[in-house]
Formats: structure tokens, C-alpha cells, sequence
């Protein structure tokens, strides 16, 4: 990812990613179907390569690690839980989204869209 000049060094957020992923399992526990789902999407991720495990080291190697959650949209046919990595979640003030560059924007703005 391209860093922004002079971005400041993130902080390590090990523990605060712990306590999401703690709230994140406690509503789980609540709602089987949800857990079910959510596992469901976790695991096709890891099946794609979009995720992996990581074995932490015990070297002096910085790391970064996403709290995410889960989105329920009922009404949905196809999708209907999808995880969502939070990389804006801050810690200290500062958060992934914070100091890398913008990329691209994908979409067409509406407005053009509008007068073809």
C-alpha cells in the first residue's frame, strides 16, 4: 500500500483488535445462524486467498491487525452476512485508512452517468 509522506508509525493495536474480536464473538454466541453464516464467509475467504492464518513471530516485526465485524442485511438473496475488515478503526487518533493514499475511485460519478 502506498504510504502517505511523513505518515506517522501506527501504534500496535494487538489488544484492541482482541477486544473486538471478543465483542464480535460474544454477539456470535447469541445468534447461531449468525455464527454459522459468519464462519461460512470466513472460511470461503481463506478457500479464495483472500485471507490466511499468521503465526505470529516472536521477532520485532511491526504488524497491524483489523478488528472486523459482521453485516447483516436479511433482505438480501445472495449475500446476506458479509465481514467487514475495519481498517478506519483508530487507535491514539490514527487509523490504517489514515495514513495510506487514497487509491482510485471505481465508480462513475452519477452525474455523468445521468447524461449518456
Amino acid at each position: 500500500m502506498p504510504w502517505k509522506p511523513n505518515a506517522p508509525e501506527l501504534p500496535d493495536k494487538y489488544e484492541m483488535a482482541v477486544y473486538r474480536l471478543i465483542s464480535t464473538e460474544k454477539r456470535l454466541l447469541k445468534d447461531p445462524q449468525l455464527a454459522w453464516s459468519y464462519s461460512d464467509v470466513i472460511s470461503k475467504y481463506i478457500q479464495k486467498g483472500y485471507i490466511s492464518k499468521v503465526i505470529p513471530s516472536k521477532t520485532e516485526e511491526k504488524a497491524w491487525y483489523f478488528p472486523h465485524f459482521a453485516i447483516v442485511r436479511p433482505e438480501k438473496t445472495i449475500t446476506k452476512t458479509r465481514v467487514v475488515f475495519d481498517a478506519s478503526a483508530k487507535l491514539d487518533g490514527l487509523s490504517l485508512n489514515g495514513v495510506i493514499c487514497q487509491g482510485p475511485k471505481l465508480q462513475r460519478d452519477i452525474f455523468d452517468i445521468l447524461l449518456q
